[in-house]
């Protein structure tokens, strides 16, 4: 439950989970597809750790995380259109998760850090294309 008495909806994190993990094996990240269809597995196992591994480090940590892959770039590789645009909708799932994560009381310190981060650089991106 959350302050307003909410009780955690974990399947309502699934459909953007889903496109993550589906995003993940279109590039060939199966370690980060993996985590992801586990967190998949919890919500629909209604878990209680499901809010735990959600918020924690193989999410929303640092180098190797989900979020520290949304580059989806395999070392030095050219990044094409199409790449480009994956990992700007998992940079959008993702701020969407923080954001749900948020609502219901299980935010952590990581999911609030990179959502923010994320939201900072998706407005960037666009002041850019806004430029003549």
């Amino acid at each position: 439950m959350n302050e307003r008495g909410d009780a955690l909806d974990a399947e309502g994190f699934v459909p953007p989970l889903e496109r993550m993990r589906e995003i993940f094996l279109k590039h060939d990240f199966i370690r980060h597809a993996t985590v992801v269809a586990e967190l998949i597995d919890l919500a629909h196992m209604e878990a209680p750790n499901f809010a735990e591994k959600l918020g924690g480090g193989r999410m929303w940590g640092s180098a190797g995380s989900v979020a520290d892959s949304v580059d989806l770039r395999h070392s030095l590789d050219p990044v094409d259109a199409e790449t480009e645009r994956d990992s700007l909708e998992l940079m959008q799932l993702l701020i969407r998760l923080a954001d749900q994560m948020k609502y219901h009381d299980i935010s952590s310190e990581g999911s609030e850090f990179v959502a923010n981060a994320f939201r900072r650089g998706l407005e960037m991106l666009r002041s850019r294309e806004r430029e003549p």
